[in-house]
């Protein structure tokens, strides 16, 4: 079974817990994301010192972490079912 198959499954099955799911993953990506670029853009336009910097390269490697175990934690459910 396919990593689509599994998502219309439960889809089917749960569409409400899916769905919220989703959304919470969603919005947690793009407030992480948000924040990111809110720091990145704070860091060049007011200058400020490389503990700032360094935040937000740690918060850069945090959500491409967060992404990758995400994508994988999916593909081991598909590869499971």
């Amino acid at each position: 079974m396919n990593f689509l198959q599994v998502i219309f499954r439960g889809l089917w099955r749960r569409p409400v817990r899916t769905g919220l799911t989703v959304l919470g993953i969603a919005i947690g990506i793009a407030a992480v994301s948000l924040a990111q670029v809110a720091s990145g853009l704070s860091n060049v336009v007011l200058g400020w010192p490389r503990a700032a910097a360094l935040a937000h390269s740690a918060g850069a490697a945090a959500l491409v972490l967060l992404l990758a175990l995400l994508l994988a934690r999916a593909h081991g459910h598909a590869a499971a079912s």
